[in-house]
């Protein structure tokens, strides 16, 4: 099996998912008293450092629907737009296009390291190339590593020191 091939996989895996995420019963969302006991609870769990071969988008609503997160109560304890907490989940649009600082809120909210968001930003950036969602392969490549730098530095700036060494 070529590496095409291998994405092209990857790509039915992620459709699968997501078909079988709207087909099954959720089990019972997790409440929490207020934001701050929402932030609380992510924030202790423990590092990510490895992760399966899928998107970020698919590795984040996975995480967030594992825990019995509703999305809209992640996006209020972050203070961030649902909007933004959708479009990452999303696989239709590219991760890279979210603000850094808001993906970086997500991240280190649900220590997530460093380590493992190349891995799946990679895999993300391959999707898309494969699915031609990509026009520019060059200019996409440097917009998606200029976005990786600015997520370092702002766990830099966050002390987020777990989640880069």
């Amino acid at each position: 099996m070529n590496y095409e091939d291998q994405l092209k996989n990857l790509q039915e895996q992620i459709r699968r998912e997501r078909e079988e995420e709207n087909s099954f019963s959720k089990t019972r969302p997790r409440s929490f008293e207020s934001p701050t006991d929402l932030v609380s609870f992510l924030r202790n769990m423990p590092v990510t450092k490895v992760a399966e071969v899928t998107t970020i988008s698919s590795f984040l609503r996975r995480f967030r629907s594992d825990l019995g997160l509703n999305q809209d109560d992640v996006a209020t304890a972050l203070e961030l737009a649902p909007d933004i907490l959708k479009n990452i989940e999303s696989n239709d649009c590219l991760p890279w296009t979210i603000p850094p600082r808001a993906m970086t809120l997500i991240l280190s909210t649900y220590r997530v390291h460093m380590d493992a968001v190349l891995f799946l930003t990679q895999n993300s950036y391959e999707i898309a190339r494969v699915s031609k969602q990509i026009s520019d392969l060059t200019a996409e490549a440097q917009r998606l590593s200029a976005w990786l730098a600015n997520i370092n530095s702002e766990l830099h700036a966050c002390g987020e020191m777990a989640l880069l060494k």
